[in-house]
């Protein structure tokens, strides 16, 4: 029994000793895996040093016709070449072209280890052990006859007083490619109407003159429409605004989803007839 016993804590001994070994000498560690899903697949990634901790989840297509997964390439490239520590370094961008998507998860993952040489903020970085971390993770929200929805959630600390979070969207045509953004939106007007009157909901405000005092605008005539393009869920089509974009950081980010049956009152002619048998769909059921 007691050399069973011995021999167990020699083997998590060593076990131990060969991960502080890896640790301390790369200071890099990476756990990638594909797992496939009809007509998907995930990939995932991470990598750290001494100061920061990156991590990228992804779902993209892995069948389809091939503008829609070029177009999808491209998008997933530039989206992980934005640069959350650009006080501290410069992310290579890479040509997606030469490279599969998990190659480009890899690539910018360990591309965004921060090298901090100033001392000052190495040293409270090691006293506080707040560490700066980027996390991304680029999901399929919809999956429609005609077009596929995307979204990047990015979660990210740079030093501040606290982590940020932002947010990139984007719609395809599954046979073309063609990205769909704020051009399918004919009447941004009655869209502002809109957004505004779902605000009021989600801020539990039923006075428009009580809501621009939570809001950076003192009138909502005004009111910016998200600089990210809309994404679709089941549900219908939703605007997120970023942080600090129309609100204060306590406000998260605020976002409206539109129901399937109003789009028609705002879309243009081309987007309608895209979206038409999602809209039928969801508006008959």
């Amino acid at each position: 029994m007691k050399r069973k016993i011995s021999l167990f804590i020699y083997i998590l001994l060593a076990g131990l000793t060969v991960l502080f070994y890896a640790c301390d000498k790369e200071k890099v560690i990476q756990v990638g895996g594909i797992d496939e899903k009809n007509d998907y697949e995930t990939f995932s990634t991470s990598a750290y040093n001494d100061v920061c901790d990156n991590y990228v989840f992804a779902e993209y297509p892995v069948t389809g016709d091939k503008p829609y997964l070029d177009s999808v390439k491209s998008w997933i490239n530039a989206v992980l070449s934005v640069n959350p520590f650009s006080e501290y370094m410069q992310i290579e961008k890479i040509n997606a072209k030469d490279k599969d998507i998990p190659a480009l998860l890899e690539h910018y993952t360990n591309a965004k280890l921060v090298e901090i040489k100033d001392s000052v903020i190495a040293d409270r970085i090691k006293t506080t052990k707040n560490k700066y971390y980027c996390k991304d993770s680029i999901n399929i929200t919809y999956k429609g006859d005609n077009i596929v929805s995307f979204v990047c959630k990015r979660k990210y600390f740079t030093g501040n007083i606290h982590g940020l979070n932002s947010q990139y969207s984007a719609v395809f045509d599954k046979k073309t490619g063609k990205r769909y953004g704020w051009e399918i939106i004919e009447k941004k007007d009655v869209l502002r109407d809109m957004i505004i009157e779902s605000l009021l909901q989600y801020f539990k405000i039923e006075d428009k003159d009580a809501l621009t005092k939570v809001l950076f605008v003192n009138n909502l005539s005004e009111l910016p429409l998200p600089e990210q393009p809309p994404y679709f869920l089941e549900n219908g089509m939703t605007l997120q605004y970023s942080q600090h974009e129309i609100a204060p950081y306590s406000a998260g980010t605020p976002y409206v989803t539109i129901a399937w049956n109003k789009l028609k009152d705002i879309l243009t002619s081309e987007a309608t007839d895209v979206l038409s048998s999602d809209i039928s769909r969801y508006t008959n059921e």
